[in-house]
């Protein structure tokens, strides 16, 4: 287990010291699935690595803290830890559980994709999950496909392209559902709040994002002042409009380089999009996508 997750320790809690460990896995990625069950009462304590770890009890009932946070997780009722927390879990037997890992550098490239920029604050997750509302169970059903698939080794989680879909369906359906530091973005880039100047500016920015576009020239086309776009960039988006500029460029550039071709090189695709900063640009790119621009355009996704 220490190697799967993290270093941990394990308290055996029953007066025998009696355990009967049982652990699964099988990965997607950087997104891998365990079956675990310690077959006794134990208390486990871990700081967890660079990763997110969904736990769903499929019996029985144990309890997470975090600080002053705690949670007693059922099969209804998910516990979900962040990157770096210190964690202590206390499990009674039976404690049979489904444990999806999910590495930190996939969600943040899945979460700057959502937002379109690299968020400003890391990532945070509630440590409840609720499986029972709409959203959260339709997400624990996607999650059971492929836990199905796996066992079998079935034909979707052998296929490159169909295991690829299916871990990014698992990591954008957990940031869709589940509440975190990056919630209000998510909501408020997917809703109507937004201050009208504020939806042109970015529809603008999105048609033109391959000019020479400063925040004046965007200030001066929607009709407010640079001030103003930059206040309503920062309260609805936290970013800045010359930081979502670089995101859709960056974004153009991807899907250019995903689809390749003879002759494609990464200089000039990122010239034709009005990037000219290459180190900075390797750097954002890296973080949004996981990965550097030539080996996307190597491998083609």
């Amino acid at each position: 287990m220490s190697a799967a997750l993290s270093p941990h320790r394990l308290n055996p809690l029953d007066r025998t010291g009696a355990i009967d460990v049982v652990h699964h896995a099988a990965g997607l990625g950087l997104t891998s699935f365990h079956y675990m069950d310690y077959g006794g009462d134990v208390e486990v304590s871990a700081q967890l690595g660079d990763y997110v770890l969904v736990q769903i009890s499929l019996e029985g009932t144990f309890l997470a803290e975090i600080g002053p946070h705690s949670l007693v997780a059922t099969p209804d009722m998910a516990a979900v830890t962040s990157p770096g927390d210190s964690i202590t879990m206390r499990y009674c037997a039976p404690n049979p559980r489904l444990m999806i890992r999910i590495d930190r550098a996939l969600l943040d490239s899945r979460l700057a994709l959502a937002l379109g920029e690299v968020p400003s604050r890391s990532l945070r997750l509630d440590l409840a999950l609720d499986l029972t509302k709409p959203g959260s169970g339709s997400w624990r059903g996607l999650v059971d496909t492929v836990v199905r698939d796996l066992d079998a080794t079935g034909p979707l989680s052998r296929s490159p392209l169909a295991a690829a879909s299916l871990e990014l369906a698992v990591v954008d359906g957990l940031l869709a559902v589940h509440t975190g530091s990056h919630s209000a973005l998510l909501g408020d880039r997917n809703g109507s709040t937004r201050p009208r100047a504020l939806r042109r500016a970015m529809d603008l920015i999105e048609e033109r994002c391959a000019e020479p576009l400063t925040t004046a020239d965007v200030a001066d086309a929607v009709g407010v002042s640079v001030r103003s776009l930059q206040e309503a960039f920062h309260a609805h988006l936290d970013t800045t409009p010359t930081a979502y500029l670089r995101a859709a460029r960056i974004r153009r550039i991807h899907d250019e380089l995903v689809v390749g071709g003879d002759g494609v090189t990464v200089t000039d695709v990122m010239l034709r999009w009005g990037i000219t900063h290459a180190g900075r640009f390797a750097q954002d790119y890296r973080r949004t996508f996981g990965r550097t621009p030539s080996e996307t355009l190597r491998q083609g996704s």
